[in-house]
C-alpha cells in the first residue's frame, strides 16, 4: 500500500530534515563565504559604477586577448625543440603554462584594481 503526499507536505519533511541536520551538524556555520578569482570576499568587493563596469570588462577582454596571443606564439616556437602546434587546442608544458596563467591572474588583479580605483574616484 502506497501513500501518495502532497507536495506542501513533503515540502516541509525535507525543509524540516535539512534544518534538523545543519542543527546537528552545524553545517550553515561551516560553509565559507565565496571567494571571487582573486581572493576577495563579496563583503570586501567595492560595488561597481556602471563606468568602472565597463572598464573592468574591457580590460578583461584585454587580458584573455594578449594571453591568447601569447599561449599562441608559445605554440608557435616551442622553446624546447618539440614539434610546432599550431592547432586551437594546443597543450603547453606546464611550467609555461604556468607562467602564462599566471600573468593573466596578475593583469586580471590590476583590472580589479583600477575598477575599484574608478569606483572610488568622485563623480564629477
Amino acid at each position: 500500500m502506497s501513500t501518495r503526499l502532497s507536495s506542501p507536505v513533503a515540502a516541509a519533511m525535507l525543509l524540516a530534515g535539512v534544518a534538523v541536520l545543519d542543527a546537528v551538524q552545524g553545517l550553515g556555520s561551516r560553509w565559507p563565504e565565496p571567494q571571487s578569482r582573486t581572493g576577495t570576499t563579496a563583503a570586501q568587493r567595492v560595488p561597481l559604477s556602471t563606468g568602472a563596469r565597463l572598464a573592468l570588462a574591457r580590460c578583461r577582454e584585454q587580458v584573455a586577448n594578449i594571453h591568447d596571443v601569447h599561449w599562441a606564439a608559445a605554440c608557435a616556437n616551442p622553446a624546447d625543440g618539440a614539434a610546432r602546434d599550431d592547432s586551437p587546442d594546443c597543450t603547453l608544458p606546464d611550467l609555461i603554462a604556468s607562467k602564462l596563467n599566471r600573468e593573466r591572474s596578475l593583469a586580471e588583479q590590476q583590472c580589479l584594481a583600477e575598477a575599484a580605483r574608478i569606483a572610488e574616484a568622485p563623480a564629477q
